[in-house]
């Protein structure tokens, strides 16, 4: 079994750990890669390291934030609902 790494680890457990998905960094070009239920989807920061589709998934430490250091480590509460709207194919 893969064990499980920060960052997103959370988020990791339910796309991984609970609907047998991939979710994987890419270093040199500083991109995530989710792939779930048949989608992959390709995620680029849009600057200071902030990777809206992704951290808007955690609950916001302030009203506007703007990097990723400004989320909590706490996911928001329709989660994996969120999850499967952004990230799957059968997001009906």
């Amino acid at each position: 079994m893969n064990k499980i790494n920060a960052p997103y680890k959370k988020l990791k457990e339910i796309i991984i750990g609970k609907h047998n998905g991939r979710m994987e960094f890419r270093d040199f070009d500083k991109k995530w890669f989710i792939e779930l239920n048949g989608k992959r989807t390709v995620i680029e920061s849009i600057g200071s390291c902030f990777f809206k589709e992704i951290d808007t998934l955690y609950k916001p430490k302030n009203p506007f934030p703007s990097h990723s250091d400004q989320f909590t480590n706490e996911l928001i509460d329709d989660v994996e609902d969120e999850i499967i709207k952004r990230f799957s194919r059968n997001n009906t």
